[in-house]
């Protein structure tokens, strides 16, 4: 059976933060968001309550948003200054970035 998920981690401090998401949830947008794909769970710390990932919603022209993880450092950069609108992801161009919260 194929693996149908990644193991994504964010690097805040020394802790290295990692968590599962759906395959290919975050394809195309890890640089931007602060999160790298893993292949090795080593030195990763999973189920931590803090610190913890910044969370952002990503809306796109075709009415569906999705819920990220980013780095906390990524996170103004995203809502604020619109980094990632106008790309694609899921086939579809980014038209806002947005804090959740």
């Amino acid at each position: 059976m194929a693996n149908r998920r990644d193991m994504i981690s964010c690097q805040i401090g020394t802790n290295k933060l990692g968590f599962y998401v759906p395959k290919d949830s975050y394809k195309g947008l890890e640089s931007e968001l602060g999160v790298k794909v893993e292949t090795n769970n080593k030195g990763m710390i999973f189920g931590a309550n803090k610190p913890k990932p910044e969370v952002v919603r990503i809306t796109l022209e075709n009415g569906k948003s999705y819920t990220r993880f980013c780095h906390p450092n990524k996170k103004i950069g995203l809502v604020y200054e619109g980094k990632l609108n106008g790309k694609t992801f899921k086939s579809a161009k980014i038209l806002s970035v947005s804090d959740p919260n």
